[in-house]
C-alpha cells in the first residue's frame, strides 16, 4: 500500500469512528443530540481530526511535527492550516471563531483540535510516549500484562495515553451542547479526577497559549450559537512560572530540577550523614539534631492544624521541607561566619545555600504538595529555629568545652548517636521507644 493511499485509510475511519465516540458520550446515554451545531458540532469535527492525528504518531515524533488532514486529496490537505504547536504554522486562536470563514462546524472544528494538539504535546513532553496505546487483557503475556495491571494502572503512564484518556473522559463529564468553555472545564476536571490536578499547569498553558486561558468567555448568543468570544491567555496564579517558562529551553531542565527537589528528604538525610561521619564535630552532631527537632516540630504541628495538601487529604500545615531547608541553610550561614574563612568565600557558600533551600521551598508549592501559606508557615519556623537553637548553642558552647566535646566526636560516641538518630526516625519521634535503647 502507498503511503498516500496508507494516509487516507487511516485518517478517515478514525476520524469518522470518533464522532461514535463523541456523540456517544457527551450528555449521557440518552442524549445522541448533543453535537449538532456552533462549537458543539465543530468540537465533533475537532475530535475527529485530533483522533487521527495522535494515532499517526510514534517515538521518533516531537512536538516540531506538523500533520495535514487528508493530504491525498490534493496533496496540501483540506484544512486551513497544518496541526502545529507553532502560531506561525497554525496562528488559530479562540477568536477564530468570529472570523466569517469559520460559522461551519469543519472550520470550528479545526481550532478545537488544534488546540487538543497542544494539550497533547505538554503531556507528552512531561510523560513521555509508549507505541502501546491499550491496555493488555487479562490473558496477554504476563510480561506486559504485569507491567500495565500494577500499582499505577488506572493512571497512563505516558503523555499521549493519558491525553487520550482525559479527552475521553472529559466527553463522559461535559454537558450536551457544550462551549469550548464546558470541554476546557471537563477535562480539567478529568485531571483532577484521575491524577490528582497533576497536569493542572500543563493542560492550562496548552488552552491559554491559544486563547481560551481563565478568563476567556463568550458575549452574547444562545442556544443556537452566535455571540463575541473574549480570548484569555491567562492561566491560574499557581501556574504562573508556566506561563513565564514553558515556551522556553529551560523547562525540561525545570521538569528535572523538581524531580530532584521532590526527594529532598532523602538528600539532606545523605548529606547529614556523610558530613557527621567526616567531620565528627559535635557542632555539626548539634545542628543535625536541630534539623531532627525541626522536623519533629513541624510534625507534630501538622496533626494538631490538620489543614489538607492542595491535592490530597494528608496534612500540609506547615511544610516540613520548607522549614528544614531553611533552619539548614541559615544554620550552615551561622557556622561558616564564625569560620576563619575569608569573608567572601562565606558569603559565597552562604549564598549557595539559601538558594537551595529557596528552590526546595519553591518546588513544594510548584509540584503542588504545598499551599503558598504552608510554605510560608515553614519558612517562617524554620528562620525562628534556627536563630533559637543557633542562640543556644552559644549558651551550650562552654558546657561542651568543659566536657572535652569541643573536638572530634570519638567513633563510640557516634555510633551512639546515629543508632539514636535511626530509631528516632523509625519509630516516627517517640522519645519513649527511643529512650528504651
Amino acid at each position: 500500500m502507498s503511503p498516500i493511499r496508507g494516509a487516507m485509510v487511516i485518517w478517515n475511519p478514525v476520524h469518522e469512528y470518533a464522532h461514535g465516540i463523541s456523540t456517544r458520550l457527551t450528555g449521557g446515554p440518552g442524549n445522541s443530540n448533543c453535537l449538532g451545531w456552533d462549537e458543539a458540532g465543530g468540537m465533533g469535527e475537532g475530535w475527529g481530526d485530533f483522533f487521527a492525528t495522535i494515532f499517526r504518531m510514534n517515538s521518533t515524533f516531537d512536538r516540531t511535527k506538523d500533520f495535514g488532514m487528508g493530504e491525498w486529496a490534493n496533496g496540501e490537505g483540506i484544512r486551513k492550516y497544518l496541526y502545529s504547536t507553532s502560531l506561525k504554522t497554525n496562528p488559530s486562536t479562540y477568536s477564530y471563531l468570529d472570523k466569517p470563514g469559520y460559522w461551519g462546524v469543519h472550520a470550528k472544528g479545526e481550532v478545537w483540535a488544534e488546540i487538543l494538539y497542544e494539550v497533547y504535546w505538554n503531556l507528552v513532553d512531561k510523560h513521555g510516549f509508549t507505541a502501546n496505546w491499550f491496555p493488555p487483557t487479562d490473558n496477554h503475556p504476563a510480561s506486559l500484562a504485569e507491567w500495565y495491571f500494577s500499582e499505577y494502572v488506572k493512571t497512563p503512564r505516558h503523555g499521549n495515553t493519558l491525553a487520550l484518556q482525559l479527552i475521553v473522559d472529559g466527553m463522559k463529564l461535559q454537558p450536551c451542547r457544550p462551549t469550548f468553555i464546558d470541554a476546557r472545564d471537563a477535562i480539567i476536571q478529568a485531571d483532577e479526577l484521575l491524577t490528582n490536578g497533576d497536569n493542572l499547569c500543563d493542560i492550562w498553558q496548552a488552552f491559554a497559549k491559544r486563547g481560551l486561558g481563565i478568563d476567556a468567555k463568550i458575549i452574547g448568543g444562545g442556544p443556537w450559537g452566535g455571540g463575541t468570544r473574549v480570548e484569555s491567555f491567562s492561566v491560574p496564579e499557581d501556574c504562573f512560572y508556566f506561563k513565564c517558562l514553558y515556551n522556553s529551553t529551560m523547562i525540561k531542565t525545570l521538569s528535572k530540577l523538581l524531580n530532584f527537589l521532590e526527594h529532598t528528604r532523602r538528600w539532606v538525610a545523605l548529606v547529614a550523614s556523610i558530613v557527621l561521619v567526616y567531620a565528627r564535630d559535635i557542632h555539626v552532631a548539634y545542628i543535625i539534631a536541630g534539623g531532627i527537632v525541626m522536623g519533629f516540630i513541624a510534625k507534630v504541628l501538622k496533626y494538631i492544624i490538620r489543614q489538607p495538601r492542595p491535592k490530597d487529604k494528608s496534612y500540609g500545615m506547615p511544610s516540613s521541607h520548607s522549614a528544614i531547608t531553611i533552619y539548614y541553610a541559615l544554620s550552615i550561614s551561622f557556622q561558616l561566619f564564625s569560620s576563619p574563612l575569608p569573608y567572601l568565600i562565606n558569603l559565597l557558600l552562604s549564598t549557595i545555600a539559601l538558594g537551595i533551600a529557596i528552590s526546595v521551598v519553591w518546588s513544594r508549592i510548584a509540584l503542588g504538595y504545598h499551599t503558598h501559606m504552608q510554605v510560608i508557615v515553614g519558612v517562617s519556623m524554620g528562620f525562628a529555629f534556627a536563630l533559637t537553637w543557633n542562640a543556644w548553642w552559644n549558651e551550650l558552647n562552654p558546657t561542651f568545652i568543659k566536657l572535652n566535646l569541643n573536638g572530634k566526636l570519638g567513633w563510640n560516641e557516634l555510633k551512639t548517636l546515629m543508632k539514636l538518630s535511626e530509631r528516632f526516625i523509625e519509630n516516627g519521634f517517640r522519645f519513649d521507644i527511643i529512650m528504651e535503647s
